[in-house]
């Protein structure tokens, strides 16, 4: 079994999108990538992080 290094993660800021991909690459599974970039959205978007924002919690 070979495993694939090709990921794709997106988030409305840079440093999300950077930090769930980067989960992703690490092998990390898609749940991970979506608690780490909610982490960051917190601190870069605050206003953002809550069910009335990006709606992390639709996978």
């Amino acid at each position: 079994m070979t495993k694939q290094q090709h990921t794709a993660f997106t988030a409305p800021h840079y440093a999300a999108s950077t930090v769930g991909n980067d989960i992703l690459q690490r092998g990390g599974t898609a749940i991970e990538a979506m608690v780490a970039a909610a982490a960051s959205i917190a601190v870069e978007y605050p206003h953002m992080n809550g069910l009335g924002g990006d709606g992390f919690w639709l996978i």
